[in-house]
């Protein structure tokens, strides 16, 4: 982060930037407005039905597995 503000130092910005935005984590007294406007990933509406689908895949693998031994 500190190379894209083109900076040499690491700042604390830096830090609460990357927790916030991955981890959603927020340390009392170093938030900042300009980090909570990071905006979190929302997947697109064919992803959920994509995950589904792999979930029942794999559970039907597991219990087809089971009833095999």
């Amino acid at each position: 982060m500190a190379k894209l503000r083109g900076s040499d130092t690491l700042d604390i910005k830096d830090i609460q930037t990357i927790l916030e935005r991955n981890w959603n984590i927020r340390i009392p007294g170093y938030s900042a407005d300009e980090i909570r406007t990071v905006r979190k990933f929302n997947p697109a509406v064919g992803y959920h039905h994509k995950v589904s689908a792999l979930v029942a895949q794999k559970q039907l693998s597991q219990t087809a597995g089971k009833n095999g031994e």
